[in-house]
């Protein structure tokens, strides 16, 4: 997943890579517009014990920073996590739980408001063949709101794999 950084002219890569210790870890990698590699290569956003796969970031420019959401792979259930980034892309705080029972992350940034909108696909009443599409607004502060229903599951097996965007009146969400 790639963010550009409209304060910094620059671009984050986001994306898993095997660890040596047989697991997924969620890695970046900073550069100019130009494609100049910048601070030193590729970082860690996620090395937990866990998997931790299928990032997605975005960029908010008023801001100048950034939030990455990715998938973990805990024991019992898949989770979506996220941490935020400063504008020259380290880690800012510690990573958090956008929600539980979920998977398949995507986000986007509204840089007049600085908040950001995360999507993802959550388990239904339990059942790991049933899920619906939620979302959950995270502001730059750290304030989070609760996660919300956007699209009920119509059938069981369904798959929802949602989308998002942001544009200059609102959210956007397929």
């Amino acid at each position: 997943s790639l963010a550009y950084n409209l304060a910094r002219n620059e671009v984050v890569a986001t994306y898993q890579a095997l660890h040596s210790g047989g697991h997924l870890d969620v890695m970046a990698t900073r550069f100019t517009a130009g494609g100049t590699i910048l601070g030193g290569g590729e970082y860690s956003i996620a090395n937990g014990s866990d998997d931790e796969h299928t990032p997605s970031i975005t960029a908010v420019g008023s801001g100048d920073a950034y939030l990455v959401v990715w998938q973990n792979e805990q024991p019992s259930y898949p989770a979506i996590q996220a941490r935020f980034l400063n504008g020259d892309g380290t880690v800012n705080g510690s990573a958090f739980v956008v929600s539980l029972a979920a998977k398949y992350p995507q986000v986007t940034s509204w840089a007049a408001d600085r908040e950001f909108l995360v999507v993802f696909e959550k388990l239904y009443s339990g059942s790991p063949y049933v899920s619906g599409v939620w979302a959950r607004r995270i502001c730059m502060d750290g304030v989070r709101d609760s996660d919300f229903v956007v699209r009920t599951p119509v059938s069981t097996f369904e798959r929802t794999l949602p989308a998002v965007a942001a544009g200059q009146h609102g959210w956007l969400m397929v």
